[in-house]
């Protein structure tokens, strides 16, 4: 190829582009540029973008139809034209910005004239037209800025010509086209302005190409001529870029791209063919620009960016796609500038801005393209397999097999035939090589597939699952393939792991299967991963744990899951395997949402590894390990690389090139040149190890925003040239904003900041861009923020600003002092008064004192004594309120009878009836005699709480005696025969109430002991600790253990029908609890009998009811069993 009339030309283009080309490796069917946006969603004033430019501090500028946008890679700010304020822009409404050299911004606007800001005085100045000044701008509306190597300002309008800026009269001169003048402006709409190495100023008009000569101040032309195909391809040029040949681009509308030589004056013309795909996009081009590498870009009116590659003279498209937010806004782009971080960026008219990474790229990455041919069959890559000559298996879920060469072309796809389920094998889940010529193929759905190559010619063996067929395969999804030290296959599915011996004429599928009953079983039937490691064992990962088989014994180790043990793995959901050659001993096991383990086999110790350990994703997927060491893993979040040595991650997402954040388990693979791949949901990855560089640029850090309370405070110039801000003591809640101004991946820049006077130590934000302090007390403090590039280069020196908090004029040292003065004078006046005063009231309040003690003394055992008893009154009140309500009730009982009889009475005796008068009297008798009962046992009830004679020592074997010789004829009635132990003890109380005691409850078990063949009552005690417990068993009826409680209760029965009162048991309970012990009744229910037991303690009892003797005597006993 010669490039006429371009000496060196194609070395100095085609070498930019061979050196810096953003994709290395894959062939141009695989390319793909993912662009990031700034659009009006995230703040941006317009979509309609006029230029874009960064200045000294690193800043990002766009001008729009609406605004001009300060952007630091999170947050933009919108300045404005502001009415009725000249210290403001003059329109909102841009066109072109510059920095001079002196550090002056320069804003070109569209009907306000041009505008100067001084960043050190804060103030604007605008040069506007003046039809009656022929030295002021000839037009307020500019096209071009563009500061010459002396320093001027020039200036182009869209139909008034150019000016030029002279700083040190600050006006204007004009070069305006006169048709009678071929040495002036060939036009006055000027589009574009440059400056070649000579010095000479190019001027891109509406007739051509226009050059100043200085020394005559006159213009040399351009022009197209149509008979000419080295002239330029058309006069409406609009942009103009230098490579760094010193040739120059020009960018026409309708006459496409031109390479212009200087020096000859010659053109080369490269234009828009339909038929060729690799040509030009378009011929009507808004903007050409030359990155740092030399690559040459162009930008067009709707067409998109081409790339120009100058070794192939060919052009890359990149355009708008609906479908794609990864693909350019807009096809409209209007300018195109680059960053000093390398990322270049794209204005567009009504997208917005977008941004693509010029530094070499991290990851490569292989897509599936319905319209490309050599491309992924599909976009879910399964599994991964090296092939012969650096070549590698792709298996996809949906797409068969493919071969993807060194270069990164897709050679050949291989869809299994059907098999004899009739179903494809299109769904490629695992791959193992078994030969050179050979492939064993684990699909998903159709079982497994022994692919055979020779001659030219496939040929595909199936293994179709055979549920119930001894010796054959009895699942069809096969998740994993792996081959141990005796050659035998394994296969892991989704039901069992089966070992595969014989050859292809007898195939035999050993199958191992979990058995609940056997140790020695599998943990789990759900396969999902297998390795072989240097000692011949097979690990298997499944869903239930980890397990380490011999393939010689068949004897399996289990490691389950136990993250609270050394010994335990953090899950039991086993995703993927890694034995690690570069640490011997170490087995590297990845979870489903557990994070990763370290595992020692020997040992069984486990380290685990989350994210709470600074691991992206705790979603593991597949490993591999790099030539140094280094574990890469791709998780649900991207891809980490794990430094074992450090303990340390680092992560890279979609803003570091990945085609994707998710990827598939067991997807990955490592070539022998050390390249590694993971497969993905959409595509595959590839990387160099050695080749993921970091990004080396140290970001400007900046405050971007000081806030008292939420109102931005405004400083005398820009916050970032602020050294010292002053407040008052009521306006103290700060917040600041802070910005690392790399704009490569600005979401992972990360920030530490400290308020020095506050902060302790250094505060880890993060890539949080603002810190907050509510409620500052006066003081000097110093704010320090640092920051880092998405890679963690951290520029250390960063920024800080003094924060001084002025207290109130009540809190000064002046004002302290005479308040100070004041009070010292007012206290020794007041000191010498109250002395005087204290003395004479001391003795008051001695004798005061006094009193109120022994008033305090008598008080408080007043209060209590109160206390103590307000709890006894509240339950004898209780029982008190019951007590009436239920003696009202049993004694209206027996006088409504008596009342009854009494007229019958009266009506047998009219009726001369004996026999009726003699039953009447009976039954009146009868009731009169119930109610002479209920009153002798309430009595008894009521003198319960006291002792009826002073306590003695009370032998309870007597006590027992006698009240059984009492009960002896109800017992020879019923036929109930009543033991009583020897050993019954001796014990301190009041021998009347204990009898009273022992002859209920025995009655109680005479009176209930029901339809027994040998009814028994047994008396006994035994000793427990500090008292005694007397038991009372009988073989009756028994108690639902419902009533255990309420039997003790007043006048409670659980048999009304039964003769009694329903207070013996209560009598019995009130008594017991005198002497100091508790009652209670065992029994499993009705039918089972009872066992009544109380205690006594050891000895004289210390209730507080305990009393000296009553004066009443006697003792009744109740008969009805409470319940």
């Amino acid at each position: 190829m010669t490039w006429f009339g371009f000496p060196g030309l194609r070395l100095a283009v085609g070498g930019g582009l061979l050196v810096g080309g953003i994709l290395p490796g894959p062939a141009p069917a695989q390319e793909r540029q993912s662009f990031r946006h700034v659009s009006v969603e995230q703040g941006l004033s317009h979509g309609a973008v006029r230029d874009i430019m960064q200045d000294r501090q690193g800043f990002m500028w766009i001008a729009t139809e609406d605004g001009l946008n300060r952007y630091d890679g999170i947050n933009l700010k919108v300045f404005r034209h502001e009415h009725g304020n000249p210290n403001s822009l003059s329109s909102s409404n841009f066109g072109k910005l510059i920095q001079d050299r002196d550090g002056i911004m320069w804003y070109g606007t569209w009907g306000g004239g041009l505008n100067r800001y001084d960043p050190i005085t804060d103030t604007f100045t605008h040069f506007r037209f003046d039809p009656a000044d022929s030295t002021s701008i000839s037009q307020d509306r500019t096209e071009a800025l563009f500061e010459d190597r002396f320093g001027d300002i020039w200036v182009g309008t869209p139909d008034r010509g150019l000016n030029r800026f002279h700083r040190e009269t600050e006006r204007f001169t004009r070069y305006r086209h006169d048709p009678d003048d071929p040495g002036s402006l060939g036009s006055d709409a000027v589009k574009a302005i440059i400056e070649s190495d000579d010095g000479r100023l190019w001027i891109a008009t509406d007739a051509g190409l226009a050059v100043l000569d200085r020394s005559t101040e006159t213009f040399k032309h351009f022009r197209h001529d149509p008979g000419d195909r080295t002239t330029l391809g058309s006069d409406l040029i609009r942009s103009l870029a230098r490579d760094t040949s010193g040739a120059l681009w020009v960018g026409t509308r309708g006459g496409g791209l031109n390479l212009f030589d200087p020096a000859t004056g010659r053109v080369r013309r490269f234009r828009h063919d339909p038929r060729d795909p690799t040509t030009l996009s378009d011929d009507e081009i808004a903007h050409v620009f030359v990155d740092s590498r030399g690559t040459l870009w162009i930008g067009t009116y709707d067409e998109g960016v081409d790339r120009f590659d100058a070794e192939t003279e060919s052009f890359r498209h990149f355009r708008h796609d609906i479908r794609d937010r990864a693909t350019l806004s807009n096809d409209r782009v209007e300018v195109i500038f680059e960053d000093r971080t390398g990322v270049l960026w794209f204005g567009t008219v009504g997208g917005g801005v977008d941004r693509i990474d010029l530094k070499p790229r991290k990851f490569v990455n292989y897509w599936h393209d319905p319209l490309a041919p050599s491309t992924l069959p599909h976009p879910t890559v399964r599994s991964i397999a090296n092939a012969e000559a650096d070549s590698l298996w792709i298996g996809t879920d949906g797409g068969g097999l493919s071969l993807l060469d060194e270069d990164g072309r897709v050679v050949r796809t291989f869809s299994p035939e059907l098999g004899p389920d009739g179903r494809r094998g299109e769904r490629v889940w695992a791959i193992l090589p078994a030969g050179p010529d050979s492939v064993w193929i684990g699909t998903y759905g159709t079982g497994l597939v022994l692919m055979h190559r020779r001659g030219g010619r496939t040929r595909f063996q199936h293994f179709a699952a055979q549920p119930g067929v001894d010796g054959a395969l009895q699942d069809p999804d096969v998740k994993a393939l792996a081959r141990d030290r005796q050659g035998a296959l394994w296969v892991g599915t989704t039901n069992g792991l089966y070992r595969v011996d014989g050859d292809e004429s007898a195939v035999n599928f050993e199958r191992f299967s979990h058995d609940a009953a056997d140790p020695n079983s599998l943990a789990g039937d759900y396969i999902n991963a297998l390795e072989v490691d240097g000692g011949g064992f097979l690990w298997v990962g499944t869903l239930h744990g980890l397990d380490r088989l011999d393939p010689r014994t068949g004897q399996v180790r289990h490691f389950p899951a136990d993250p609270s043990q050394d010994q335990g793995l953090s899950a039991p959901i086993i995703t993927t395997i890694l034995e690690s050659l570069a640490f011997p001993g170490t087995l590297w096991i990845g979870t489903e949402d557990s994070g990763l383990n370290r595992l020692d086999p020997d040992s069984g110790v486990v380290a685990h590894y989350s994210v709470g350990a600074t691991l992206s994703s705790n979603a593991i997927s597949a490993m591999v390990e790099d030539r140094h060491g280094a574990l890469w893993l791709s998780t649900s979040q991207g891809i980490s690389r794990f430094d074992p040595t450090t303990e340390s991650f680092t992560h890279y997402s979609i803003a570091d090139g990945l085609m994707s954040h998710s990827f598939m388990a067991n997807a990955s693979a490592r070539r022998p040149d050390g390249r590694i791949f993971f497969g993905g949901i959409n595509g595959l990855a590839s990387f160099v190890p050695d080749s993921v560089l970091a990004n080396p640029f140290i970001p400007p850090v900046v405050l971007t925003s000081f806030r008292v309370f939420t109102e931005e405070i405004k400083l005398e110039g820009p916050l970032q040239m602020a050294a010292r801000v002053d407040l008052p003591h009521d306006r103290n809640f700060v917040a600041i904003d802070f910005a690392a101004l790399d704009y490569s991946t600005p979401e992972k820049n990360r920030y530490t900041y400290r308020l020095f006077g506050v902060d302790p130590e250094w505060i880890d934000a993060g890539n949080r861009t603002f810190a907050s302090y509510p409620a500052l007390p006066p003081g000097h403090y110093t704010f320090w923020v640092r920051g880092s590039n998405n890679d963690g280069v951290w520029n250390h020196t960063g920024a800080t600003i003094e924060i001084v908090v002025h207290p109130a004029w009540w809190s000064t040292w002046w004002f302290r002092t005479i308040a100070l003065l004041m009070f010292s004078v007012t206290v020794v006046r007041v000191f010498q008064y109250r002395t005087k005063r204290i003395r004479e009231r001391s003795l008051e309040l001695e004798v005061i004192n006094a009193s109120l003690s022994d008033q305090m003394f008598k008080r408080r055992r007043a209060e209590e004594q109160r206390e103590r008893l307000i709890p006894e009154l509240e339950a004898r009140n209780t029982e008190l309120e019951r007590f009436t309500y239920t003696v009202s009730h049993d004694l209206k009982s027996p006088l409504v009878t008596i009342t009854g009889f009494l007229g019958i009475l009266e009506r047998d005796l009219a009726d001369n009836d004996p026999e009726g008068v003699s039953r009447d009297v009976d039954q009146i008798r009868t009731a009169a005699g119930r109610m002479q009962q209920l009153l002798d046992e309430l009595l008894d009830l009521s003198r319960a709480g006291r002792l009826v004679n002073p306590p003695t020592v009370v032998d309870l074997g007597e006590v027992v005696e006698e009240a059984v010789a009492l009960l002896e004829g109800q017992a020879a009635d019923r036929g109930v025969t009543i033991t009583i132990d020897r050993d019954m003890p001796v014990v301190y109380g009041d021998r009347v109430r204990l009898l009273q005691v022992f002859q209920n409850l025995v009655q109680n078990g005479i009176k209930f002991m029901g339809d027994q063949d040998d009814p028994r009552v047994d008396i006994g005690a035994r000793q427990q600790d500090q008292e005694w417990v007397i038991s009372i068993r009988d073989n009756g009826t028994g108690i639902n253990p419902a009533y255990h409680e309420k039997i003790f209760g007043l006048f409670d029965q659980l048999e009304p029908d039964q003769e009694g009162t329903g207070i013996g048991l209560a009598l019995v309970h009130r008594i017991v609890e005198v002497h100091g012990g508790r009652v209670w009744v065992e029994s499993d229910g009705e039918g089972n009998g009872s066992l009544f037991c109380f205690t006594l303690p050891l000895g004289r009892p210390t209730s507080p009811e305990w009393q000296l003797p009553s004066e009443e005597t006697g003792s009744r006993s109740g008969s009805a069993r409470s319940g």
